[in-house]
């Protein structure tokens, strides 16, 4: 089986760079297809240093594009990595998304091709501190350890949208974010083993990504497709604001549960399904 991992990657820490490449290794990815884009406010010496940290993982990055990031753009480097990663599926991830899967991947794939499904949906798992916070527990070597819990968070509280497409074959089209294909349709009741995205977007950066993000988009020097970039970023800086710095779970009706990339929770199946029929009853259908 091919099967080429495509990620479209900004300016992150070199220890989540370090990380993405050992989890996709180990999972069986082949072939990596990684585009990097750097906003005009990041500096050269950081691109570079990202740059080389990423050749000495896996090579040389497929592209590289520098400018605003505007919203529509993370699609079109998503799509031009798509087309020379060729025939086959494709794992789709950002570098803060860690798959895990019920099955092994061959079987994931063997199965979505047995009963005619051209993608395989996952949920967004938010990954946290375990005091809510967003700096994990010290210099502790892994993401399981400084995020060590788990909740949908981007569900609940961001109101963003918690489906990915996490594998997809190469002549399905997706829609803006990888969120699902605006040619297919899944029924959620046919689904089975849903996979995990860890989804490990609140670390310490994100306070300043998000700050840009919606003076950025307010003041139109990123454009923006959906209107809703800034309204999500306002409800999590808000809430942390509200709830000195961290993430209040019982003040949302969320429990945030230990998880870890290396099992799959028993709750799972049935919770990331009710996410996913919540999602697919109010937004465009994947």
């Amino acid at each position: 089986m091919r099967l080429s991992l495509v990620a479209v990657i900004g300016a992150v820490e070199d220890e989540l760079l370090r990380e993405f490449a050992a989890h996709y290794t180990k999972l069986g990815v082949g072939e990596f297809f990684v585009g990097f884009h750097f906003p005009d406010h990041v500096p050269e010496e950081e691109r570079e240093r990202t740059l080389g940290t990423w050749r000495r993982l896996a090579g040389p990055p497929a592209l590289v594009s520098t400018g605003p990031w505007h919203e529509h753009l993370h699609g079109e480097l998503r799509d031009r990595l798509r087309a020379a990663a060729g025939e086959g599926w494709h794992l789709i991830a950002d570098s803060d998304e860690f798959h895990a899967y019920p099955l092994s991947l061959e079987e994931t794939v063997a199965r979505a091709e047995a009963t005619g499904h051209p993608l395989v949906n996952g949920v967004l798992l938010d990954r946290l501190a375990a005091d809510g916070g967003l700096a994990g527990a010290g210099d502790a070597p892994d993401l399981d350890t400084r995020y060590p819990v788990g909740g949908f968070l981007t569900a609940r509280l961001t109101r963003g949208n918690p489906r990915k497409v996490v594998l997809a074959r190469s002549d399905v089209p997706l829609a803006l974010g990888s969120h699902y294909s605006p040619t297919v349709r899944i029924d959620v009741d046919e689904v089975r083993d849903i996979p995990v995205v860890h989804h490990f977007k609140w670390r310490p950066p994100v306070l300043d990504d998000l700050r840009r993000r919606i003076e950025m988009h307010r003041s139109g020097a990123w454009t923006e497709v959906t209107d809703t970039l800034p309204e999500e970023a306002e409800r999590y800086l808000d809430h942390l604001l509200a709830h000195g710095g961290r993430v209040d779970g019982g003040a949302l009706g969320i429990a945030f549960r230990p998880v870890s990339l290396a099992r799959v929770p028993d709750w799972w199946e049935a919770e990331a399904r009710q996410i996913l029929r919540e999602r697919m009853t109010s937004a465009p259908r994947g």
